[in-house]
Protein backbone atom coordinates (compact mmCIF):
# COMPACT_ATOMS: atom_id res chain seq x y z
CA UNK A 1 0.00 0.00 0.00
CA UNK A 2 2.71 2.21 0.82
CA UNK A 3 5.00 2.07 -2.42
CA UNK A 4 2.04 0.81 -4.94
CA UNK A 5 -1.05 1.41 -3.32
CA UNK A 6 -4.18 3.09 -5.29
CA UNK A 7 -7.94 3.75 -5.29
CA UNK A 8 -7.75 4.38 -1.37
CA UNK A 9 -10.29 6.54 0.44
CA UNK A 10 -10.05 10.13 -1.01
CA UNK A 11 -7.56 9.69 -3.36
CA UNK A 12 -4.83 7.96 -1.51
CA UNK A 13 -2.11 6.39 -3.09
CA UNK A 14 1.30 4.88 -2.37
CA UNK A 15 4.29 6.82 -3.20
CA UNK A 16 4.91 4.84 -6.77
CA UNK A 17 1.41 3.65 -7.86
CA UNK A 18 2.28 2.25 -10.93
CA UNK A 19 5.11 0.09 -9.90
CA UNK A 20 5.34 -3.57 -10.12
CA UNK A 21 6.47 -5.67 -6.73
CA UNK A 22 7.83 -9.01 -6.82
CA UNK A 23 7.17 -10.23 -3.02
CA UNK A 24 9.61 -12.72 -1.76
CA UNK A 25 8.54 -14.67 1.35
CA UNK A 26 11.26 -15.15 4.03
CA UNK A 27 9.57 -15.15 6.98
CA UNK A 28 8.67 -18.74 8.46
CA UNK A 29 7.01 -20.16 12.14
CA UNK A 30 9.59 -20.80 14.44
CA UNK A 31 9.40 -24.77 15.89
CA UNK A 32 8.33 -24.45 19.15
CA UNK A 33 5.28 -22.25 18.14
CA UNK A 34 6.48 -18.64 19.42
CA UNK A 35 5.91 -16.68 15.97
CA UNK A 36 7.65 -16.13 13.37
CA UNK A 37 11.51 -15.30 12.33
CA UNK A 38 13.44 -14.94 9.47
CA UNK A 39 16.99 -16.50 9.36
CA UNK A 40 20.06 -14.62 7.50
CA UNK A 41 19.77 -18.22 4.94
CA UNK A 42 16.32 -17.16 3.91
CA UNK A 43 17.33 -13.72 3.39
CA UNK A 44 20.03 -14.72 1.13
CA UNK A 45 18.58 -17.06 -0.70
CA UNK A 46 15.72 -14.50 -1.61
CA UNK A 47 18.03 -11.49 -2.60
CA UNK A 48 20.21 -14.20 -4.61
CA UNK A 49 16.94 -14.76 -6.34
CA UNK A 50 15.96 -11.29 -7.01
CA UNK A 51 19.75 -10.85 -8.50
CA UNK A 52 18.49 -13.68 -11.08
CA UNK A 53 15.56 -12.05 -11.92
CA UNK A 54 17.19 -8.92 -12.22
CA UNK A 55 19.42 -10.70 -15.54
CA UNK A 56 15.31 -10.98 -16.78
CA UNK A 57 13.42 -7.68 -15.72
CA UNK A 58 14.28 -4.27 -14.59
CA UNK A 59 14.58 -4.29 -10.77
CA UNK A 60 15.03 -1.21 -9.29
CA UNK A 61 15.78 -1.79 -5.31
CA UNK A 62 15.11 -4.45 -3.15
CA UNK A 63 13.10 -3.32 0.19
CA UNK A 64 14.22 -4.38 3.80
CA UNK A 65 11.42 -3.97 6.28
CA UNK A 66 13.07 -6.14 8.96
CA UNK A 67 15.62 -5.73 11.48
CA UNK A 68 17.67 -8.42 13.44
CA UNK A 69 17.98 -8.17 17.32
CA UNK A 70 21.50 -7.09 17.64
CA UNK A 71 23.10 -3.21 17.33
CA UNK A 72 25.75 -2.47 15.27
CA UNK A 73 27.70 0.26 15.86
CA UNK A 74 29.36 0.69 12.53
CA UNK A 75 29.42 -0.95 8.90
CA UNK A 76 32.58 -2.81 9.34
CA UNK A 77 31.00 -4.94 13.08
CA UNK A 78 28.18 -5.35 11.08
CA UNK A 79 29.61 -7.04 7.51
CA UNK A 80 31.98 -8.87 9.98
CA UNK A 81 29.15 -10.18 11.83
CA UNK A 82 26.64 -11.13 8.86
CA UNK A 83 29.58 -11.84 5.96
CA UNK A 84 27.31 -14.03 3.81
CA UNK A 85 24.74 -11.47 3.63
CA UNK A 86 26.81 -8.41 3.35
CA UNK A 87 28.23 -10.25 0.11
CA UNK A 88 24.46 -10.74 -1.20
CA UNK A 89 23.99 -7.14 -0.64
CA UNK A 90 27.18 -6.58 -2.30
CA UNK A 91 26.32 -8.48 -5.60
CA UNK A 92 22.72 -6.78 -5.69
CA UNK A 93 24.66 -3.54 -6.04
CA UNK A 94 26.80 -4.58 -8.47
CA UNK A 95 23.98 -5.65 -10.70
CA UNK A 96 22.81 -1.72 -10.11
CA UNK A 97 19.95 -3.10 -7.56
CA UNK A 98 19.17 -0.31 -5.04
CA UNK A 99 18.92 -2.18 -1.51
CA UNK A 100 16.95 -0.23 0.96
CA UNK A 101 16.31 -1.20 4.48
CA UNK A 102 14.40 0.26 7.93
CA UNK A 103 16.64 1.41 10.21
CA UNK A 104 14.75 -0.19 13.72
CA UNK A 105 12.64 0.98 16.16
CA UNK A 106 14.67 0.54 19.37
CA UNK A 107 15.55 4.41 19.27
CA UNK A 108 19.49 4.13 19.23
CA UNK A 109 21.37 7.21 18.57
CA UNK A 110 24.64 5.30 17.65
CA UNK A 111 23.69 1.77 16.32
CA UNK A 112 21.63 0.11 13.48
CA UNK A 113 20.35 -3.45 13.38
CA UNK A 114 21.31 -5.48 9.92
CA UNK A 115 20.66 -5.57 7.34
CA UNK A 116 20.12 -1.73 7.64
CA UNK A 117 23.77 -1.49 9.01
CA UNK A 118 25.43 -3.15 6.27
CA UNK A 119 27.41 -1.41 3.67
CA UNK A 120 26.12 -0.26 0.37
CA UNK A 121 22.73 -0.67 2.05
CA UNK A 122 20.49 2.76 2.26
CA UNK A 123 19.38 3.10 5.65
CA UNK A 124 15.85 4.68 6.05
CA UNK A 125 15.06 6.07 9.49
CA UNK A 126 11.74 7.62 10.47
CA UNK A 127 11.01 11.17 10.70
CA UNK A 128 8.08 12.77 11.71
CA UNK A 129 5.14 13.95 10.49
CA UNK A 130 2.65 15.20 12.58
CA UNK A 131 4.01 17.26 15.99
CA UNK A 132 1.37 15.05 18.28
CA UNK A 133 1.87 11.61 17.08
CA UNK A 134 2.99 10.59 20.37
CA UNK A 135 6.80 10.36 19.37
CA UNK A 136 7.60 13.52 18.32
CA UNK A 137 9.10 15.96 21.18
CA UNK A 138 10.28 18.57 18.78
CA UNK A 139 7.80 18.91 16.26
CA UNK A 140 7.69 17.71 12.39
CA UNK A 141 10.76 17.40 10.98
CA UNK A 142 12.71 15.62 13.62
CA UNK A 143 13.40 12.18 14.35
CA UNK A 144 10.55 10.44 16.05
CA UNK A 145 11.69 8.70 19.25
CA UNK A 146 11.41 5.25 18.61
CA UNK A 147 14.04 4.99 15.10
CA UNK A 148 17.21 4.13 15.44
CA UNK A 149 19.53 7.66 13.92
CA UNK A 150 23.51 7.03 14.28
CA UNK A 151 25.25 9.76 12.69
CA UNK A 152 25.92 7.16 9.77
CA UNK A 153 22.62 6.35 9.10
CA UNK A 154 21.93 7.54 4.75
CA UNK A 155 18.02 9.00 5.30
CA UNK A 156 15.01 10.02 7.09
CA UNK A 157 11.65 9.73 5.92
CA UNK A 158 7.88 9.91 6.91
CA UNK A 159 7.37 7.23 9.28
CA UNK A 160 4.92 8.48 11.84
CA UNK A 161 0.49 7.66 11.32
CA UNK A 162 1.17 6.34 7.93
CA UNK A 163 -1.71 5.18 6.77
CA UNK A 164 -1.46 2.38 4.21
CA UNK A 165 -3.55 -0.83 3.25
CA UNK A 166 -4.22 -3.67 5.77
CA UNK A 167 -5.67 -7.08 5.09
CA UNK A 168 -9.55 -7.23 4.38
CA UNK A 169 -9.57 -3.97 2.17
CA UNK A 170 -8.89 -1.73 5.13
CA UNK A 171 -6.77 0.93 6.16
CA UNK A 172 -5.20 1.95 9.13
CA UNK A 173 -2.25 4.03 10.21
CA UNK A 174 1.03 2.99 11.89
CA UNK A 175 4.43 4.38 13.05
CA UNK A 176 7.38 2.65 12.30
CA UNK A 177 10.98 2.37 10.17
CA UNK A 178 9.34 0.50 8.38
CA UNK A 179 6.48 2.88 7.00
CA UNK A 180 9.47 5.51 6.24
Amino acid sequence: GIVAGSHGPEGLAGIAPQASLLAQQIYSRRADGTGIAAWDSDLIQALERIYALGNQQRIAAVNLSLAGDELYDSRAACDAGHPALAEAIALLRSAGIAVVAAAGNDGSASSLPAPACLTGVISVGASCTQADAGFCTEGTDSVAAFSNAPPWLDLLAPGTEITSSIPGRGFAAFSGTSMA
